[in-house]
């Protein structure tokens, strides 16, 4: 049988072309990761924020009270992260480390610091207005602190200047009908700063009390004594010995400050300041 051209063509177009491979595609890039709180930081541009931040976050919120021949300084500081960031900034600054070394003492300054979060700081100090008055500790700084709101909280003290150092002391007490002679182990102080931490998280309004409680003065009255014998109270600082006619009556009282978080307000960065803490807490 003969078979045409034309139907030989036909049968051709009729068989199915065997399937061709599939090229790979390229898969798609992901679109660059940003920071959650904006664009990351250019470390090889970076410029650290201008100084004077931490100073201004100190004194936004201070106080100070008297009483018998002590006063007691009080500043505040809403977030303690943020004052101890901006101070680490300006120590930075100053250092002029270089761009590799800089980006590894951020590092460092966050991871030091992070744990701040979500706390206040409070400056403290207590100054004796000396002369014949001599203030005293009985007990280490954190005791002589009460702050509460509804309840009482809890603080944790650091940075104490001078570190107290406390001795034994003999109180030679002389009241109407009897004579005592009392242990008090004691730490004398002209000026003494610290600072404490409490939790705290912005926006609450509820009024604190800060209470400085239980602090010692002991006037020197040895020479009212020569002449008025009811002056029993002095004090002999080389021998260690105190006398009183009552030592409740040389408790120093209360001093006390109602503060209200409500009004507390922080003053505004320099420039580069929150971008570069975003930069550090999303890297």
């Amino acid at each position: 049988m003969t078979v045409g051209l034309a139907t030989i063509l036909c049968w051709t177009a009729l068989v199915p072309s065997a399937p061709q491979e599939a090229k790979p595609q390229k898969a798609a890039e992901p679109p660059a990761k940003k920071s959650a709180s904006g664009p990351d930081i250019d470390w090889s541009k970076l410029q650290l924020p201008g100084e004077g931040y931490a100073e201004k976050l100190r004194s936004a919120v201070a106080e100070e009270k008297d009483s018998a021949g002590l006063r007691a300084t009080v500043s505040v500081v809403p977030n303690a992260y943020r004052y101890y960031m901006a101070l680490g900034f300006e120590e930075l600054k100053r250092a002029s480390y270089g761009k590799v070394e800089l980006k590894k003492k951020l590092a460092e300054l966050y991871s030091k610091h992070k744990g701040e979060k979500g706390k206040a700081l409070f400056f403290v100090t207590l100054s004796s207005d000396g002369g014949k008055n001599h203030h005293f500790l009985q007990s280490a700084a954190k005791d002589h602190v009460m702050l509460k709101d509804k309840t009482k909280r809890t603080i944790s003290v650091s940075g104490e200047d001078p570190k107290p150092s406390f001795a034994q002391w003999r109180v030679f007490e002389q009241q109407a009908n009897q004579r005592n002679m009392l242990q008090k182990k004691l730490s004398e102080f002209t000026k003494l700063s610290f600072r404490f931490t409490t939790s705290y998280r912005e926006g609450e309004k509820e009024p604190m009390t800060l209470s400085f409680k239980d602090l010692v003065r002991v006037t020197d009255k040895r020479e009212e004594q020569k002449t008025d014998f009811r002056a029993f109270e002095g004090i002999n600082v080389g021998l260690k010995q105190i006398s009183s006619s009552d030592w409740k009556s040389q408790i120093v009282p209360e001093i006390q400050f109602t503060l209200y978080p409500g009004r507390w307000h922080m003053p505004d960065p320099p420039e580069g300041f929150d971008e570069l803490l975003s930069a550090l807490e999303n890297s």
